[in-house]
């Protein structure tokens, strides 16, 4: 793990190359279901994990978690 900078702020690599996304709309807290869909379908379409998932999020904190929208990134090869 790289060490933190005075902001508190760790400066690492990033991932890159062949990544899926998913759109998913509703609150981080109830995504297990649509994490398991996401499971199965790259299990259907033969695709591999190349390392963990992200999420990026699109709505803003004022935004009632159910009505959150965020985009979930898989690595694939």
């Amino acid at each position: 793990v790289a060490p933190k900078t005075e902001d508190g702020v760790r400066v690492v690599a990033s991932y890159s190359g062949k990544a899926v996304k998913f759109f998913y709309h509703g609150s981080p807290s109830k995504a297990a279901a649509f994490y398991g869909a996401i499971f199965a379908w790259l299990k259907s379409e033969r695709l591999e994990m190349a390392g963990d998932s992200w999420e990026e999020y699109l709505s803003d904190k004022a935004t009632p978690l159910d009505d959150w929208n965020t985009n979930i990134y898989f690595p694939v090869k």
